[in-house]
């Protein structure tokens, strides 16, 4: 049986090479440009060809005023989109993004929740949606967790969930959502201060626990 200082100093060496990794990483952007050095993250969308093909004048001129940050003017040209073309999901996704972006949050998530009924296995817009939840913590995991499933090798979603549980102090969690999204891709930045809290309180819950087993060994030695 390996013996629990070892195991303990092996898991050190471990979470001190990952964040070692992560120091090393340079700055990466989505397909909009954002910068993903941003721990409340950035929004994709990843949309099918042919569903974009579908798509009226109005939705490409409501996509050119988002593009240049005229959140308002676009929502005016998603609705009318919406209206001329209700069975089609990017519109309200687009409204949603544009919504969340001028901090509309509950309006975003009713798009976004309405994207997901008509797409519901584009992991994108549950990527989205948990942006939008913001504090509530639980449906935005939730929804990276749907996204996650939908694909696996979603590495943006795995470090935006490890966000969350870093903020509710489930470093284990974070830890392991984090090492993922590293191991899916070497260039994502995350939030390295952050990181090394999660290792430095990983560390002193597994130093506590060796210290915890020795003691009750030498109990158990001391009564026989």
């Amino acid at each position: 049986m390996q013996h629990p200082i070892m195991s303990c100093f092996q898991q050190i060496i471990f979470l001190i090479a990952t964040c070692m990794a992560i120091t090393g990483c340079s700055v990466q952007m989505d397909s909009h440009g954002t910068d993903l050095t941003s721990s409340d993250n950035p929004h994709q969308i990843i949309t099918e060809q042919s569903a974009e093909t579908q798509l009226t004048e109005a939705f490409r001129q409501g996509k050119d005023l988002f593009d240049k940050g005229d959140y308002e003017g676009a929502i005016d040209y998603f609705s009318s989109e919406i209206r001329l073309n209700p069975a089609n999901a990017i519109p309200y996704e687009y409204r949603g993004l544009a919504l969340y972006r001028m901090g509309q949050y509950k309006k975003a998530v009713e798009d976004f929740s309405e994207a997901t009924r008509l797409q519901p296995n584009d992991p994108h817009i549950y990527f989205n949606r948990a942006l939008a939840y913001g504090a509530d913590y639980q449906k935005a995991i939730s929804d990276y967790g749907k996204a996650i499933e939908l694909d696996p090798n979603y590495a943006l979603a795995y470090n935006n969930r490890g966000n969350l549980y870093e903020r509710q102090l489930a470093f284990r969690e974070a830890l392991r959502d984090r090492r993922k999204a590293i191991a899916l891709n070497p260039y994502l930045v995350v939030n390295t201060p952050g990181l090394w809290m999660a290792i430095f309180f990983g560390v002193i819950v597994a130093v506590w626990k060796t210290r915890t087993h020795s003691s009750r060994e030498n109990r158990s030695s001391s009564t026989n």
